[in-house]
Order: structure tokens, then sequence, then C-alpha cells
């Protein structure tokens, strides 16, 4: 088996080109001049802005011969992902196993840029009204939610200062009834060690103020110094926060109101008809409601709604 190339398609899905891959099999022991088998093979990554999955699908066809079934490579695991389909496939097999061990380790970084750059290209575009609201992190009683928290592919805000690399993440106040502005900025060094404290600080987009929650270790950039630099590298910063603010609050409202449909439609189902039981039945020879004087059955009784 042999790998010919991976290259980068046209547009496909409107995001990013696409990785192609063209695989040659020939039969063990074939001498020269034996028939060689060519597929061709499209990676594919989920649409779903919510999924924390790094798999892409290779979708196959065949130059010649029968088409194998699809199948998907972890990207972070680099491993073959086995599924029914793909042990009954031997064809399958042998094209998941020569991307497996020819693929070198510049084009497996290259597929996951590329898919990294597919995944918040679908996050920078959706339409918060078809975002999936089940199981969404608890932003109640004024608890701060991370963007990559609801999209674990959505950050993708990195920087270079002084000569290092940090990124941001950042936490917003989803409740309805508040109007803040504000997003809290934590700032993370590559290569920093893991649990020491990082800069971090309310930042409100519309007016710049900043109210500083967290100073960092001794020798942290000032949080002025951070900002210039993220903006610097992100020219439309605080209207990305703006946007990403706004988009987890629309997500978060529909998760409300699909809670309060779900809640009537439980109420309906164990009293159908709520109104009447909440209905007073009157005697036909009590006081007739009306307050005419007359009996009930002498007055309003069998009388239409007008």
């Amino acid at each position: 088996m042999h790998i010919v190339a991976l290259t980068w398609g046209t547009q496909r899905t409107g995001l990013r080109p696409e990785p192609r891959v063209r695989v040659e099999l020939t039969d063990a022991g074939a001498g020269a001049g034996a028939v060689v088998q060519t597929y061709e093979g499209v990676g594919m990554a989920c649409p779903k802005p919510r999924c924390a999955c790094s798999q892409v699908r290779f979708h196959w066809q065949a130059a010649s011969g029968r088409k194998p079934v699809d199948f998907e490579m972890d990207l972070v695991a680099w491993t073959v992902v086995m599924t029914p389909e793909l042990a009954q496939d031997p064809l399958a097999q042998r094209l998941a196993e020569s991307l497996h061990t020819e693929l070198g380790t510049e084009q497996v970084q290259a597929l996951w840029e590329w898919f990294l750059g597919q995944k918040r290209a679908v996050i920078r575009t959706l339409e918060p009204a078809k975002v999936d609201t089940k199981n969404l992190p608890d932003g109640s009683d004024g608890r701060m939610v991370g963007f990559e928290e609801v999209f674990p592919f959505g950050l993708g805000v990195e920087f270079p200062l002084h000569q290092e690399w940090w990124a941001v993440d950042e936490q917003y106040c989803v409740q309805q009834d508040c109007n803040c502005e504000e997003a809290l900025l934590a700032f993370v060094k590559f290569q920093a060690a893991a649990g020491d404290q990082v800069p971090a600080f309310y930042y409100n987009y519309r007016t710049g103020a900043i109210r500083e929650l967290h100073a960092g270790p001794a020798g942290s950039p000032a949080p002025a110094d951070l900002l210039k630099a993220v903006r610097q590298a992100h020219a439309n910063y605080n209207q990305q926060l703006n946007i990403r603010h706004l988009t987890l609050r629309n997500v978060y409202a529909r998760q409300e109101i699909r809670a309060l449909r779900e809640q009537r439609q439980l109420l309906a189902s164990l009293d159908p008809h709520p109104e009447s039981a909440m209905a007073t039945k009157i005697g036909r020879n009590e006081p007739c409601p009306c307050g005419s004087g007359l009996k009930y059955k002498r007055c309003c009784l069998g009388k239409k709604a007008g």
C-alpha cells in the first residue's frame, strides 16, 4: 500500500478546503505490472458546534473497484475508530491502516489545524436557534459560563506578548434579567505549570473599563498590556466579545423556553382539562351568580354565553 498524496480540495463546505487523500493498493507479493487499485477519500468534520469529539470522517470513493465503507480517525489519540461496519470491511481496514501508519507528523498536524479551523468556522457562522440546548453548564444564580464550556472548540483567541504565546479563556453572565456588558477574561501562558494562578479581570467590552480579579504570579503583565496585545492580534476583539456574549444569552434563553414548554406539557398530561377542575358547580336552587336575586334555575341556567 502506498499513500500518493494528502492534498486540499476546493471549498465544498464553504468553510475551508477539505483534506483529500489518494491511496494506491496492490496485492501482497504482486510483481511488476500488477493491477493497482486507486482510492480517494475526503475528510469531513462534525458540523455540530457543541460536539467535543476530535474525529474526522473519511468518505471514500474508488476510482476503480468497489467502494469501501467510511471510517473515522481520532486526531487527538491518532487512532482508527473501529465500528461494526469497519470491522466487516477488510478493504476499508487496509485504507485506515495506510493512513494511520503512513501519514507523517506534518500531515497529521495539518489535519488538526484544518479541523480546528473548520469547527471554529462552524461556531462563527452558527444560528443560535439551531444550537442544541441540552446539558448546558449551570448558569443560574449569576454563575459565569465559559464560552469554551458550551462550544468546546470555540476559543481560538491566541496572541503573542514578550516573545511568549498566550490564550484567553472567556466567561460570561447568562442571566436573562441582567444587562451587563462584561466578560471575565483569564490569560493563560502556553507551557505554564498546571495550577498556577493566572491574570484575570472583568472587562467591559463597551466602555473598556477593567476590574482586576487576580494579578497573577509575580512578573505577570499588567491587564492593560494583556488587552493591548490581544487587541493587536485580534482587531475586532471587543466586537467578538459582544457577539459571543449575545450568543450564549440567546442559547440560554432558548434553554429556559424549552424548560417551560416541557413543564407545561407535563402539567397538561396530568390534567388535560385544568379549566374544568377550576370551575365551580352551581346548584339549581342557589342564587344566580349574575346578581339578579333569582334562583339559578329561573335565571341564567341554560342560557348560552353571549
